[in-house]
Formats: C-alpha cells, structure tokens, sequence
C-alpha cells in the first residue's frame, strides 16, 4: 500500500473531491482524518472508509477559524502521533451569505469570506501543521486551487452550468499558487513537500451531476467545447492525481501546480 500507516488531515472531505480523496487514500493504507463544517457529511465518510477497512476520524468545524484548525491539528496528533500528509481541499466560490454574485455586486464581506473560506483556511492549516512535519523531517501537503486561479475563466459557457466564475473567487485561488510554490521552497531543506492540483469542470456533486444532465447538448456541448478532452471530471480523478503526488512516487517533485482539468487550461 502506498500510504500505509501514513496520517493525513483532508479538509473539505465531506463530498465531492474531498470524499474522493479519502476514500482514495483509505484504500492505500492511510489513516485519515476527516474536516468538514457538516459533521453528518464527515460522519458517513468516515463510516464508508471504515466499511473498507480503513481507519478514520471526522472532525468537524470551520477551519477559516484558527482555534477550529488547531483543535484538529492537536486532535490529529493525540489520536494518531503525527502528521505525514495535508490536503487543503476546502473552498467556495460563494459570497458570505451563500449565493453566486458577480464582481460588480461583491461586497467587503463577500470578498472577505471567500478570501477566508479559500486562503486563510489553507494558511492556518499549513502553519499548524508544519512544525510537526519540520520535527519528523517529512511530509507533503496539497493545495486544491482551480484552472480559474491558474488561467482566469477561458469562457463565459461554464458559468451557466456548474458555478460563476468572479475575480475573487480567481484572485483566492491564485493566491494558493504563490503560497505552494513559496512554501516549496521553504520547506524543502526539511522533507517537505508542496504541490497544488487545479481541477477544471468537475461533477463534484450529485447537484452538478443533475445540473449537468438537466441541460441541453447544446448547452452542455457549449461546455465541452473548451476542454480538450470533450467531457467534464469526476472527484475520483481529482483524487487519483493527490494520491500520486504524496506518494513517494512523487518523492522529487514540489512547487508545481499539476493541471487535472481535461486540458482547459490551453483554452483561450
């Protein structure tokens, strides 16, 4: 197994890409602990993993707060000794009272929210987190960030199907690209190592699922037109990109971005 014995904090983890990689990396031997503000979402995860075989705990709470993160952290350690892997999954694109607006219409608040939701949250998580890894001389933490921080929105088409694209929401995911590739090079003198995965149009949901389906081919085709390989992603190939990067089959690569995204990132 490749993570076998190897403790990992996957925030976000109570659907969608977060559930995916738990699952994930259940099934190669780690011991996960399970982050999510819905703790009956955590809960079934963590019974799902468990029915497997695996070992896991669900901690539930909002880690743009600092006391939450290091209830997890110090929780983590209690249970398990260490922490070999983070994975900094949790996000949203939404203003702070949980709906979709456009630039124009974004308040102090919501660029707030969606700067803690999207960028604190990874920050605290890393900065709790390191000084275990720096002690024990290893471990590799993963940002979740999105094509839209990479490239910027290629298209209007993907707004109308999945969720809308605005520069904050862009500018917070960006920000996780300079916070991986600085932290790399930081950390790497320690056996750490930093990399970030930036998902496309991804059915992360059974929402999406049924939001997709519910268009017309044409809307859809609309879509698919600018991602190279001509269809949406699943949670599971999110997943199957983080396990290889904290693998030791990833043992010489940091501070690199990987593109999971079907290739829309080329798409003008």
């Amino acid at each position: 197994m490749r993570l076998s014995q190897k403790v990992a904090i996957i925030t976000g983890s109570g659907q969608g890409i977060g559930r995916a990689t738990a699952l994930a990396f259940a099934k190669e031997g780690a011991l996960v602990v399970l982050n999510a503000r819905t703790k009956a979402n955590i809960d079934a995860v963590a019974d799902e993993i468990k029915s497997i075989g695996g070992r896991a705990i669900a901690l539930p709470g909002d880690i743009s707060d600092q006391r939450i993160v290091k209830q997890v952290v110090d929780a983590t350690v209690s249970t398990y000794g260490k922490i070999d892997i983070l994975v900094n999954n949790a996000g949203s694109g939404r203003s702070s009272n949980g709906s979709y607006k456009p630039y124009e219409q974004i308040e102090e608040k919501d660029w707030y929210y969606i700067m803690e939701q999207n960028v604190k949250s990874s920050h605290l998580c890393c900065f709790l987190v390191i000084p275990h890894m720096k002690k024990q001389k290893f471990g590799s933490i993963i940002n979740i960030s999105s094509v839209a921080g990479r490239t910027c929105e290629p298209g209007q088409s993907s707004q109308k199907l999945l969720a809308p694209i605005e520069a904050t929401y862009v500018s917070a995911k960006a920000a996780l690209h300079g916070l991986t590739k600085q932290l790399a090079r930081d950390l790497g003198a320690y056996g750490i190592r930093v990399n970030a995965v930036a998902p496309g149009v991804i059915l992360s949901s059974e929402r999406h699922e049924s939001y997709w389906k519910s268009k017309s081919e044409k809307e859809r085709q609309k879509v698919t037109d600018l991602i190279p390989l001509m269809r949406p992603g699943h949670p599971e190939e999110i997943a199957n990109a983080v396990l290889f990067l904290v693998s030791d089959e990833a043992s010489y690569i940091t501070g690199t971005t990987l593109d999971v995204n079907g290739g829309i990132f080329m798409s003008p």
